[in-house]
């Protein structure tokens, strides 16, 4: 679940951002890569910087190396993909994106 809380926090960004629907938001599936470039752009020209976060270093274990989320993941039988570890770093992460999607709806923004 952890992959897909940070997922929808970069499509939270980017709708708010770009005035685009749950339609439109489809179109990036579970690219995260895709969505990081749009946070850089967006990260530079938006009013909405005071929600973006650096996804690499904030979101490290979820997106890089051999702890990368992929939906597919969620089927493995492989155990070793799911160490203790992992997931206490997964969740780690889960909570400070929550906390930023916390703010932004404190602040008045409506999260799509």
């Amino acid at each position: 679940m952890a992959g897909y809380v940070i997922e929808c926090y970069a499509k939270i960004i980017i709708g708010i951002t770009y005035g685009f629907d749950s339609k439109d938001l489809k179109e990036f599936g579970h690219d995260l890569k895709q969505m990081r470039k749009e946070f850089q752009y967006i990260f530079s020209h938006s009013t909405f910087s005071s929600y973006m976060l650096d996804m690499p270093t904030n979101f490290s274990k979820i997106l890089t190396g051999n702890t990368k989320w992929n939906p597919i993941k969620r089927y493995s039988d492989t155990n070793n993909e799911w160490l203790e570890a992992t997931s206490i770093d997964y969740q780690n992460e889960i909570v400070f994106a929550m906390q930023k999607i916390a703010q932004i709806k404190i602040d008045g923004h409506n999260l799509i």
